[in-house]
């Protein structure tokens, strides 16, 4: 979050200090790399993070001005915390890389900023357990997955019983979870 804070402040800084005198590309502003959209709105700011590793971070704009993502990067390479944001900018994305690939835990949320799904990646691939959450009320399981550490779902938990009644999940009972049968017809898992 911190991180967050200082991209915001050096945005705050650019909009404060800067101005588009006509090039797509501007670098001479605190060793900033900004490149700008026909209409003149800032389209992108490449923030150096580490020059000797070639660690980058660039904050990306749509045309209309807003908040698209802010992705630290190796050279092309995701690495580091990427966020995505909706046009509303609420949060639509927050996943970890490491060399390109997902590694570590992400977050996708729904467009009014309500959680939709957390999960862990390991090289790429899903890991371990994974919650995925009703879209009209705040952190209600909807299901649980769970996957193996080569990607494959070996498990999978409805959080409704048949009659819709909401079943509450204790956390004692989220390591007792065993493979189960996966029903493939089962529309909840797109």
């Amino acid at each position: 979050m911190e991180n967050l804070r200082y991209y915001i402040m050096i945005l705050l800084i650019l909009i404060f200090s800067s101005c588009n005198n006509g090039n797509k590309n501007i670098s001479s502003i605190a060793n900033l790399n900004i490149e700008y959209y026909e209409n003149g709105k800032i389209k992108s700011i490449d923030i150096p993070e580490d020059s000797a590793k070639g660690k980058t971070a660039t904050i990306w704009f749509n045309s209309n001005g807003n908040l698209r993502s802010i992705q630290h990067h190796i050279d092309t390479l995701n690495d580091g915390i990427v966020l995505w944001f909706y046009p509303n900018e609420n949060l639509e994305d927050f996943a970890i890389f490491k060399n390109g690939i997902p590694n570590g835990s992400s977050f996708q949320f729904y467009r009014d900023g309500c959680i939709q799904a957390h999960a862990y990646w390991r090289d790429g691939r899903t890991s371990g357990l994974s919650f995925y959450y009703f879209d009209d009320t705040i952190g209600f399981v909807k299901s649980i997955s769970r996957y193996n550490d080569t990607g494959k779902l070996v498990g999978f938990r409805r959080a409704l019983h048949p009659n819709d009644d909401l079943v509450e999940l204790p956390a004692d009972k989220l390591d007792s979870l065993k493979p189960i049968p996966l029903d493939t017809s089962d529309s909840s898992l797109n």
